[in-house]
């Protein structure tokens, strides 16, 4: 993360939640499935240590409380949207041979817009502006 950047960092560990994701949607065997587990496992470390990091970056030293009891907070309270999206999906295919797979299509959307919202941080500006806060 030091040579590479909390972003790059957070970017490749979405690209393995998504990948992961995505294949366990298709999966055509248990070792399939298995493979797409290790991606996501592989992902989430990853992914929340960077995230922690980039905040810590980007926050001013003297307001650090705050922001980590936002972003606890934050965590805290969407906790719940992702399983509540996978069983809506999954009820509302119920009875198809593949609603649980479908199910974890929801998930892979919350991914893309992770990624898609990680594309418009400027880590570099982040950083400064937090410099010349403090």
């Amino acid at each position: 993360e030091d040579r590479l950047g909390a972003k790059t960092v957070l970017m490749g560990s979405i690209v393995l939640l998504l990948s992961g994701s995505v294949l366990a949607v298709f999966a055509p065997t248990v070792t399939v499935f298995v493979a797409a587990a290790t991606l996501v496992g592989v992902g989430m470390g990853p992914n929340q240590a960077s995230s922690r990091t980039m905040l810590a970056r980007f926050v001013p030293a003297a307001r650090s409380s705050e922001f980590y009891g936002l972003y606890a907070l934050s965590g805290k309270a969407t906790v719940w949207l992702g399983p509540l999206l996978f069983w809506i999906v999954r009820e509302a295919t119920a009875g198809h041979e593949h609603s649980q797979r479908f199910a974890f299509l929801p998930i892979v959307g919350m991914f893309v817009l992770g990624g898609v919202l990680l594309m418009g941080v400027n880590e570099r500006r982040g950083i400064e502006f937090a410099r010349t806060i403090s």
